[in-house]
């Protein structure tokens, strides 16, 4: 909060009412003593209590109970009601509402005769009341209890250990996490489950509650206030022994954790980038794990390349799952090449032969997974004339058409406006609607197969409590037969029908200009093909593309993860980018162009200066703008630094740090070691 006087003002407010500048000016008073800013903590939540009855003996007298009816014949019936609605000797005073009984003196008055005591218990705001279906395990086939033969004597001997469980799609990864994690809470401790994302909760969650029951909670930003207070004090009284949650359930009171398991960790979600505090979560899991003396699992199909080669030279065990259990075989992956599909008049987001598949899965009652990573209604609008974009005020990026609110929209600062007449930068009306997001898709298959009933899962359609799960209910329930989402849709989803897989555009992941661009296009490839064909009918992936002989997809088509690793590995130690080296990053953002461009300079020449000798130990890459140059009205430059070791990158962090401390607030100096992107 900011104070001047008495009266205090959150900052959330004079955001809410002067916009970023005047959380500008308002820094700029703090500095020179006419604002002071302060904490102030507020508890929202408190524990919700309900109201029982407890019958007592005077109950088993028929005498009483016959002087009660003459008397008070009111709290006769109440009396009655209860007995017959009571649990475990306890009634609860909501079931007795629901039955017409409002009068709480009613209650009072059998109190003082000795008919009933009347106790508060606890009530909690289960986030898992109305969880979709989970499904129970199979049992473990050979390589599974292989697998998990290598993780429970480290786990009885309460023994740090980090185990990589490399296994295709449909492996059974999760039975051999939940085996191992029934061994962990048998020895008295908790478990902890970490996912990339929210979305992957309710399905995990649910089949948790099939084998631990009351023991599972959840923790995430998706539940109300209340439900996060309770899960908390769940977690901390010990009887919530097996947590699911993304990166932030890392920071949950546990009190004695025997496993930390990392689900589909070759995602970078795991990585949080802003705001601070800056940490990597597979990092923070390993760090926590060997302080509790816990057993770290990670798990994926298409592991990390730090983590596998982590696993190729000996710091973790790898235990590989090579094919799908009950004999089920991979979906065979066909390549749609779009500029066929342009050449043949069809410039549409969904192919032809995609659209055939889906109105045959849709004939045959089974279900379809469609992946399109960007949400809006149209990505970007051009004008023809001047060949210009319509972009953010605030940020250098292409502003995106959101067709459900009739509004242009900006995903990195959320800045929203109406659509423009005209090109704002030489007011042509030649404007025309370009790219493709999950609302076109939606709207495209819905115009040509009118009888399919689609869902849509982005950010967008998942920001209410409770969203989530909803969709996950519809579609598992056959409600829709196709769900349309981003990467969301990808990970870890295990629907028995579904048989078909489409990757609607795959090269806007290729064409980053990011060097783990290859890396992260092969994960998104094979695990969204990884959703078809896990229940009993064979399934087919179909992948649009305008680069169809690309040679990483001859990896993808034959789910070779090792041969694109030996590849990837190859290209990474010529061109000395990580895993093969360690990586570095200085970003310098500030309102003012030229004060970024000279704080970067100078904190590089400091940065070489506190090296000395050494400076040459590193390669420093820049200062230049970085990619996205503007966004939230702050120019970006950064600077990268490459490595063979970390020592000589954290005494470059380190100098960096403490120089930035002697400027002040302003230019905004952020220090990312191992960054996950660069742009």
């Amino acid at each position: 909060m900011l104070r001047a006087g008495t009266e205090g003002l959150e900052d959330s407010h004079i955001k809410k009412i002067f916009g970023d500048q005047g959380i500008q000016q308002a820094h700029q008073w703090q500095q020179t003593g006419r604002l002071e800013a302060f904490l102030e903590w507020k508890q929202k939540n408190r524990v919700q209590q309900s109201l029982f009855i407890r019958l007592t003996s005077q109950c088993q007298d028929p005498e009483a109970l016959q002087k009660l009816k003459k008397r008070a014949p009111r709290q006769a019936a109440l009396l009655e009601a209860a007995s017959k609605l009571q649990s475990g000797l306890l009634c609860s005073w909501s079931l007795l509402q629901q039955e017409g009984f409002q009068d709480r003196s009613l209650l009072r008055s059998l109190e003082e005769k000795g008919f009933v005591t009347l106790e508060l218990m606890d009530r909690l705001r289960n986030p898992l009341a109305n969880r979709i279906d989970g499904g129970l395990c199979l049992s473990l086939e050979p390589a599974q209890k292989a697998a998990l033969d290598k993780i429970l004597p480290q786990i009885r001997k309460g023994l740090f250990g980090e185990h990589l469980l490399f296994g295709v799609t449909g492996s059974g990864k999760t039975e051999v996490y939940f085996q191992a994690a029934a061994e962990a809470i048998g020895l008295g401790k908790q478990v902890l489950y970490l996912v990339p994302e929210i979305s992957l909760v309710p399905q995990l969650a649910a089949k948790a509650a099939d084998w631990f029951g009351d023991e599972v909670a959840v923790l995430h930003s998706n539940l109300t206030d209340g439900q996060r207070f309770d899960e908390w004090r769940r977690i901390d009284q010990g009887s919530a022994k097996i947590v699911f949650g993304p990166r932030s359930a890392l920071f949950a009171p546990f009190h004695d954790l025997g496993m930390i398991i990392l689900d589909e960790e070759h995602e970078n979600t795991y990585k949080q980038s802003e705001p601070e505090p800056r940490y990597d979560a597979r990092d923070a899991a390993r760090i926590l794990a060997r302080a509790y003396g816990a057993v770290l699992v990670r798990g994926s199909a298409t592991p990390d390349l730090g983590t596998f080669f982590r696993g190729k030279t000996g710091k973790l065990t790898i235990s590989h799952l090579p094919s799908r259990i009950q004999g089920r075989s991979m979906p065979p992956i066909r390549w749609i090449d779009m500029n066929r599909e342009m050449r043949e008049g069809r410039p549409y987001p969904v192919s032809q032969p995609l659209l055939e598949a889906l109105k045959e899965t849709i004939a045959k009652g089974e279900q379809a997974i469609l992946l399109m990573n960007r949400r809006g209604f149209h990505t970007y609008i051009l004008c023809r004339d001047c060949g210009r974009s319509i972009e953010c005020p605030r940020c250098s990026i292409a502003m995106t058409f959101h067709r459900s609110s009739g509004q242009m929209k900006c995903h990195y600062c959320d800045y929203e406006t109406r659509l423009p007449g005209r090109c704002p930068h030489c007011g042509s009306s030649a404007l025309q609607y370009m790219g493709t997001g999950t609302e076109r898709v939606v709207d495209f298959i819905a115009q040509r197969l009118p009888e399919a009933k689609i869902l849509r899962m982005d950010m967008d359609s998942t920001r209410s409590i409770g969203s989530h799960t909803e969709i996950l209910r519809d579609f598992q329930s056959g409600k829709a037969n196709i769900l349309v989402g981003t990467q969301m849709v990808a990970k870890g989803f295990d629907f028995a029908k579904v048989t078909l897989a489409g990757i609607l555009h795959i090269d806007g992941v290729l064409n980053l200009p990011d060097y783990q661009s290859s890396e992260r296009a092969f994960q998104l490839m094979v695990q969204t093909a990884g959703r078809s064909g896990r229940g009993d009918w064979p399934g087919q992936v179909m992948v649009q593309s305008f680069f169809p002989q690309n040679p990483l997809f001859r990896a993808v088509e034959s789910y070779d993860y090792e041969g694109f690793y030996e590849h990837e590995m190859a290209l990474r130690r010529a061109l000395g980018y990580p895993p093969a080296t360690r990586l570095a990053r200085i970003l310098v953002s500030a309102y003012d162009e030229e004060a970024a461009a000279q704080r970067i300079e100078t904190i590089l020449q400091h940065c070489r200066k506190a090296l000395g000798p050494n400076a040459d130990s590193v390669t420093w890459l820049g200062p230049c703008k970085a990619p996205l140059e503007r966004i939230k009205n702050r120019w970006r430059y950064h600077l990268i630094l490459v490595s063979g070791s970390l020592a000589p990158l954290r005494r470059s962090l380190e100098a960096a740090r403490l120089l930035a401390a002697t400027f002040g607030d302003e230019p905004r100096v952020i220090l990312d070691m191992e960054p996950r992107s660069l742009l």
